[in-house]
């Protein structure tokens, strides 16, 4: 054993004894529950408050008593943050979500809080054949998480050397143009990973735009790929898989919330919920079999969460019969990616994700709302120029999809799409 090798196990033996602590534990999803609602009223200000507000017991006799608890929004916790402060942890870490909804919630994070989260995606992994120590190529994050200044080249510099302890390569996701990620699939080759993660929108960018690439990729023998982020139709996982010739897999998950289920072929496709550490419930299904996602945590963190509104749909879930979810097919995008342009017409941007699909010119799309006279602009980020019929078949299937007239909607090519301010492309932007 090397040096390096030494210094990887020294640090994963941390996390290890934290994993044996979780497999060990048979504590019931009940008993956790309660043991984190007392936390919470207790050592939280807000959630006294919340508990008395809503005249909320001290502890519940069966899971489904929940389904009748109050729902938890963003906006009750930005606007209490000051209520969110605990007196019994004293060391923290700040932390920020990443703003896709243009509401970027600011809270803490405790020492060890990640363990749990740690171990999810480990599992997540395993069911793939892949192991925290394997060679990693990450097309995640942006240089700019880091802020200005020389204290953020420091940051830089410590996240580079921990990637290099851990075998990591990481580049970054946000820039979409055709010359940054033909760099990107040069440096993947070159490090020759065994295991991928990246942002779903990225990794489907680099695969339509660097299609010369593909033999060379496939030789590398990638063992699995996350990817995470962002929803992904079954068609698109299956030609980023096709790609590397390598199975896909998804996590599902929140920055304030940890990585709450996974998606693998071993799970037939749909997301599977990781019940040691999270409940989630869902809202009352319509169209679609949709319904909104809520998260209550099952360990124990710096600001827990109660039947917490994350902020995105999931499809045919199946549901126990104390309510919570055991599983779901699909995430399909955001609350707020919710299009409504009066007259009874409202639909989920997510669904016109087939437009995008269908065209393998089409590497990033972006859906621009204008509410005041009900209509649609296809942002597309484009390999090469659309021609005037793949327009016309973009803007009818788009108005098939969401039962509007083809003359409310326009497709406009574009060279880069708006972020948030994770970097991350978000489906549905107002115009004002």
């Amino acid at each position: 054993m090397n040096i390096k090798s030494m210094l990887i196990w020294a640090l994963r033996r941390g996390q290890t004894k934290a994993f044996v602590r979780q497999v060990s534990d048979a504590t019931s999803r009940l008993e956790k529950f309660n043991t984190i609602w007392k936390d919470a009223y207790v050592n939280v200000p807000f959630y006294k408050e919340w508990k008395e507000k809503y005249s909320l017991p001290d502890e519940i006799l069966s899971l489904s008593e929940l389904k009748e608890w109050p729902i938890l929004e963003k906006k009750d916790l930005i606007l209490n943050k000051d209520k969110l402060v605990r007196q019994d942890i004293k060391k923290f870490h700040e932390s920020v979500t990443g703003g896709a909804t243009g509401e970027p919630l600011h809270f803490r994070t405790m020492p060890g809080e990640s363990d749990a989260v740690t171990m999810n995606k480990w599992i997540g992994w395993a069911r793939m054949g892949i192991y925290p120590d394997s060679r990693w190529f990450l097309l995640w994050g942006h240089r700019h998480f880091y802020g200005q200044g020389i204290k953020s080249n420091l940051k830089f510099a410590w996240r580079q050397f921990k990637d290099w302890m851990t075998n990591n390569l990481r580049a970054d996701a946000t820039d979409l143009s055709p010359d940054a990620l033909k760099k990107d699939v040069i440096k993947l080759i070159r490090f020759k990973p065994k295991c991928i993660i990246a942002y779903s929108a990225s990794l489907l960018a680099l695969v339509r735009t660097c299609k010369e690439y593909q033999q060379k990729c496939q030789s590398l023998k990638i063992k699995g790929i996350i990817c995470t982020a962002g929803p992904l139709t079954k068609d698109e996982r299956d030609e980023i898989g096709s790609f590397f010739n390598a199975p896909v897999g998804m996590e599902y998950g929140s920055m304030e919330g940890g990585v709450m289920a996974y998606q693998t072929p071993k799970t037939r496709g749909r997301y599977k919920v990781f019940d040691s550490t999270h409940l989630i419930h869902i809202g009352k299904q319509g169209e679609a079999s949709l319904g909104q996602i809520f998260v209550t945590s099952l360990t124990r963190r710096y600001l827990p969460l109660i039947r917490y509104r994350i902020g995105d749909y999931a499809s045919d879930s199946y549901i126990r019969e104390d309510g919570t979810v055991d599983s779901f097919s699909e995430v399909t995008g955001r609350v707020g990616d919710m299009i409504d342009l009066g007259n009874s017409v409202r639909f989920h941007g997510y669904s016109l994700m087939v437009c995008a699909e269908e065209n393998s010119k089409i590497i990033a799309y972006q859906l621009k709302v204008n509410k005041k006279i009900g209509t649609i602009t296809f942002l597309a980020q484009v390999l090469m120029p659309l021609s005037s019929s793949e327009i016309l078949q973009i803007q009818k299937h788009a108005a098939d999809v969401a039962s509007i007239s083809p003359e409310c909607i326009t497709v406009e090519e574009v060279t880069e799409l708006i972020k948030a301010p994770s970097g991350k492309i978000r489906l549905v932007i107002e115009e004002s």
